[in-house]
């Protein structure tokens, strides 16, 4: 056992050029630590701490893999926060005290959205389970715990990511691969829960999904001109940043602009852009060479 701490960091005028979103990284009190794709050394160092838990390091070097990079297609499957998030998994906490999180955790999901590219993320899961068993007892399959979604509770999320977990946690007991799809969709439910000042109606929930999807499909196919070397750093940010600011500009007009601002913290004025442009030939670089 050891202890697992997430740190934010302000980036410049903030991830994307605009104050809405901080970098994050993961340090253990074993001498770890993991920028999450942050680049030089300041990637993993400067910050302020938001989170700490105790877990298995091991675990959490296994969930990181030799790239520190924890399995995620950076700006197509997640960014800095579902990177941190990832590693932070044996503790049980997540940076959702990082400016933007809320926002990035719609786009892509409190652990990162799966892509084509990818064995998945239940897939490492498992694998660093069998290697390293986690030390906290697994919710069981056929459970779902009770818990209150409020924003506020000790660091912001405990509930959100119990009930996140145990959703992975019947994902994971399934035979056969589980349809990650599936998965992503009731994630976003349970986060829309927890977000909403009130409840949301079946009908904005579906249609705030199919926003997402859509704009999965968009990401996805921009991973694909990468690969391809059909698009280079600049191309990747400034498409891959269209792509997430159409999903919010719609997502404000289906829950209205009072509810959105409640929700994400920020006007729907303002362009979501969490991927930095300034970061994006690096990264793009290591997508084509390692994906």
């Amino acid at each position: 056992m050891g202890v697992l701490k997430g740190f934010k960091r302000a980036v410049g005028g903030g991830v994307g050029g605009l104050a809405i979103a901080d970098h994050t990284y993961v340090t253990s009190d074993q001498n770890d630590r993991w920028p999450c794709w942050g680049l030089g050394a300041g990637g993993s160092s400067g910050g302020t701490e938001i989170c700490s838990g105790s877990g298995s390091i091991p675990r959490a070097r296994c969930l990181a893999q030799p790239s520190g990079h924890a399995a995620i297609l950076w700006g197509v499957t997640g960014v800095c926060h579902q990177t941190a998030n990832r590693i932070l998994l044996p503790s049980g906490r997540i940076v959702a005290a990082a400016a933007g999180f809320w926002a990035s955790a719609l786009a892509y999901g409190i652990y990162g959205r799966d892509a084509v590219f990818w064995f998945g993320w239940l897939g490492p899961v498992s694998i660093c389970d069998l290697i390293i068993p986690p030390f906290k007892k697994k919710v069981s399959a056929g459970k779902r715990p009770a818990a209150k979604r409020n924003r506020a509770d000790a660091d912001g999320s405990e509930a959100l990511v119990a009930e996140v977990l145990a959703l992975y946690a019947l994902g994971l007991a399934h035979r056969r691969r589980p349809d990650l799809n599936v998965l992503a969709d009731k994630e976003t439910d349970l986060l829309l829960d927890h977000l909403a000042p009130k409840p949301l109606t079946r009908g904005v929930k579906s249609k705030i999904i199919a926003l997402r999807h859509r704009s999965d499909g968009r990401l996805r196919t921009l991973a694909g001109r990468v690969y391809a070397g059909k698009t280079d750093g600049e191309g990747f940010a400034a498409d891959g940043n269209a792509a997430i600011s159409d999903l919010f500009r719609q997502v404000a007009r289906v829950l209205g602009a009072d509810a959105y601002t409640e929700m994400f913290g920020y006007s729907p004025r303002v362009d979501v852009t969490v991927i930095d442009p300034e970061e994006a030939m690096t990264q793009t670089g290591a997508l084509s060479k390692n994906g």
